[in-house]
């Protein structure tokens, strides 16, 4: 079945920073260890009319993976998938919706880092991910010294 969607940012609060990273074009979303923040965004249906009559709606279990760029031999690379990272944790609200060509679910993601989170950059890729349209971002867990905001 074809599905499609896009999503939106709508709003985002207790990251220590929040930029673009030129070199992926994405938005980099910073928290120190023992922190959290959350991002809500809208989904939106992106069906043509004929597919909406057929297939009215599209239930979503909201889900995250992490994407690794790992080189490999011969100078090339490949991207692996894992759902967690070691104190990185990532939840939703709700836990899934129904996604009508009509209605514009709004979903909650809140990424929480342990105070033992080791430092590192990853993407993050959202419900309802990226083929369907979901929103790929950089996560950073940033353990350097310095002072807490």
């Amino acid at each position: 079945m074809f599905f499609h969607t896009y999503t939106k940012v709508d709003s985002y609060s207790g990251f220590d920073s929040v930029c673009l990273d030129s070199r992926y074009s994405a938005d980099n979303y910073v928290l120190k260890p023992g922190h959290s923040g959350s991002i809500t965004y809208t989904i939106y249906p992106d069906l043509p009319f004929s597919y909406a009559i057929q297939f009215p709606h599209v239930s979503i279990t909201n889900d995250a993976s992490f994407s690794h760029y790992k080189p490999t031999k011969g100078g090339g690379a490949e991207f692996t998938y894992t759902d967690t990272i070691d104190g990185t944790s990532v939840s939703f609200e709700p836990i899934s919706e129904v996604v009508w060509p009509w209605s514009l679910p709004v979903v909650t993601a809140k990424m929480s880092a342990a105070t033992d989170a080791k430092g590192s950059s990853h993407w993050l890729l959202l419900s309802p991910g990226v083929c369907n349209g979901g929103l790929g971002l950089i996560l950073t867990i940033d353990n350097s010294s310095g002072k807490d905001q």
